[in-house]
């Protein structure tokens, strides 16, 4: 049993009780120990006993009086406060009637000073327990509770022969058909913030011996609604938002019919410029290819240095004018669905290299470095064509937006993809002025310009070009910016990964 145990008991529903003396009852829940001492409304930690009833209650003596648990709380005096104990031969019995037993040593009696005969070594005394239960009455209380809902109710009660006073009755009280509060010695309840409309509550008195009113004391009171409640004020409120939510839609529709016709406005002026523009490129494309070839020929055959450098800036001017159609061209086949990828097997890496071999001289008069890194040889499937016109019009922006005495860098390198598929990995690195962030999310747009002065003059389409051919090819465009700590050239970063495995070259013909 432990040391200061003083009793053990069982109760009806199997739980084990422990008596510690100058410690507490201990209650064992399947897997620890709930321990209710004076804080919890007990008399006393001075136990003596413990005492099981019928009803299922506990009663626990103690040299401060017999407290008496109910399955939710104590009551600290079930027996009028004289009615100590001690473990000086003193105990609880129950009989079968219902009575309680309580025994005493003759020593233990006259210290409570209970008249008995000095010869007598023990005392004991029979309680049957009281049957009828208390009254209860509610004394004050509103009928009608304006806002917020705050009530206050008081309440008394009345034991029918005084057996228990009514300072010791407890009570328990209950709004509108809710749970029954735990019972307390509180007289009195504050109720908050109760809605609107009528509520019933209801109080009833116990006494010592857990007799409970039968016949709880009822009242009955409403609480006002506010006005913002009220009938007529929630009908103007309704025609009030109708008005306003109508007033959104109306807005709202004439807002989207703009931005409708915004939008095919300016789907008509694209368009329309890009028709434009196809119908100069279709003009322009024989004369052009028809003055060329006589230019160059002229070129060849001329001695004067002078000429020499107008010819090679009108051939220039001419070249400069062709890539632009023919990237025109190439953009109006893509948007009408009508260019396609023609895979063959080759030497990826050589052809990259061609086509920055054959922009060496742009580079050059631009007093540009030009160079390239990576791996020599990459063997995979490709479009030649469609390869050439990405890496060309990628190394002609970044020479085009590099100052004089600037850097541009070829990477070539194989890569995988997630699902372990040989890629192109091509990477083309300058030292120029770089790309505000404002402008990296629209930069592949097509016709698309920054504003600022320090960008080079351009149309807007190569970008857009690259873009439309990388996703033909089913691969990946990113670019950075800026790549280099100097403020005066942060320079930017285009990366392309392309599928060059034999299943894309199956899979696009």
């Amino acid at each position: 049993q432990g040391e200061n145990t003083s009793q053990i008991v069982v109760d009806q529903q199997n739980k084990v009780w422990v008596a510690k003396e100058h410690y507490g009852v201990c209650q064992w829940q399947g897997d620890s120990w709930r321990v209710f001492t004076a804080k919890d409304g007990i008399a006393s930690v001075q136990l003596a006993g413990l005492l099981v009833l019928k009803d299922g209650s506990i009663l626990a003596s103690s040299a401060q009086g017999i407290s008496r648990y109910d399955g939710h709380s104590w009551t600290p005096y079930a027996y009028p406060k004289w009615f100590s104990m001690s473990k000086r031969m003193s105990g609880m019995k129950s009989s079968s009637d219902g009575s309680i037993w309580l025994n005493y040593s003759s020593e233990e009696s006259r210290d409570l000073h209970m008249q008995i005969d000095p010869q007598d070594r023990r005392c004991t005394i029979r309680h049957r327990p009281e049957t009828n239960a208390p009254f209860t009455r509610i004394t004050e209380y509103l009928e009608r509770v304006s806002q917020p809902g705050n009530c206050h109710v008081e309440w008394t009660g009345y034991d029918l022969w005084g057996c228990t006073p009514t300072e010791e009755l407890q009570y328990s009280w209950r709004l509108d058909d809710g749970e029954w509060s735990p019972f307390s010695l509180e007289i009195e309840a504050q109720l908050f913030n109760l809605s609107s409309g009528q509520h019933t509550f209801e109080v009833r008195a116990r006494d010592r011996w857990f007799n409970v009113d039968p016949t709880p004391e009822r009242i009955v009171f409403t609480v006002i609604p506010p006005v913002w409640k009220q009938g007529w004020f929630i009908g103007m409120m309704l025609l009030f938002v109708t008005g306003v939510v109508l007033f959104i839609w109306m807005f709202m529709f004439f807002h989207d019919k703009r931005l409708k016709d915004q939008q095919k406005h300016m789907l008509e002026l694209h368009q329309f410029k890009t028709s434009f523009f196809l119908n100069i490129s279709h003009e322009l494309r024989t004369p052009l290819s028809v003055m060329l070839a006589p230019l160059e020929s002229l070129l060849r055959a001329e001695t004067d240095e002078i000429k020499k450098q107008k010819l090679s800036m009108v051939i220039r001017s001419a070249s400069r004018v062709s890539t632009l159609i023919t990237q025109l061209l190439d953009l109006r086949k893509l948007e009408l669905g009508k260019m396609e990828i023609l895979m063959e097997e080759g030497d990826v890496a050589q052809q990259v290299k061609e086509a920055v071999e054959m922009l060496q001289p742009l580079a050059q008069a631009h007093s540009i470095s030009c160079r390239m890194e990576g791996v020599d040889v990459l063997h995979g499937w490709m479009d030649s064509d469609k390869l050439g016109k990405i890496v060309t019009n990628l190394v002609v922006n970044a020479i085009k937006y590099t100052p004089a005495g600037g850097e541009v860098l070829v990477i070539i390198d194989k890569g995988l993809d997630v699902a372990g598929r040989d890629m192109l990995v091509l990477m083309v690195e300058d030292t120029g002025l770089g790309i505000a962030p404002e402008h990296l999310k629209r930069i592949f747009e097509q016709f698309y310009r920054a504003s600022e002065k320090s960008i080079a003059d351009g149309s807007g389409i190569g970008l857009s070009l690259i873009k439309e051919l990388v996703d033909l090819w089913g691969g990946e465009i990113s670019v950075t910016s800026p790549i280099h700590d100097n403020v005066q050239c942060p320079g930017s970063r285009f990366v392309v990964k392309l599928r060059i495995d034999q299943e894309v070259a199956v899979k696009k013909g």
